[in-house]
């Protein structure tokens, strides 16, 4: 694989992580049900991304 894509693929697991934790620092202070859901969601979508990454070769 080209070192850019790794780049580009690392870029994008950071995004992610810091998207998490950006999240998870809102929930903290908005505990709105409506929050929380988009909060599982993400949480879902972030897991999804995770395995996405790690089985890259077969997408």
């Amino acid at each position: 694989m080209p070192r850019e894509v790794l780049k580009q693929h690392n870029f994008y697991i950071l995004y992610f992580v810091f998207l998490y934790y950006f999240y998870e620092y809102l929930f903290k202070f908005f505990t709105i049900q409506k929050v929380k859901i988009n909060f599982f969601i993400f949480k879902f979508f972030f897991i999804y991304f995770s395995y996405a990454e790690s089985f890259s070769v077969i997408f």
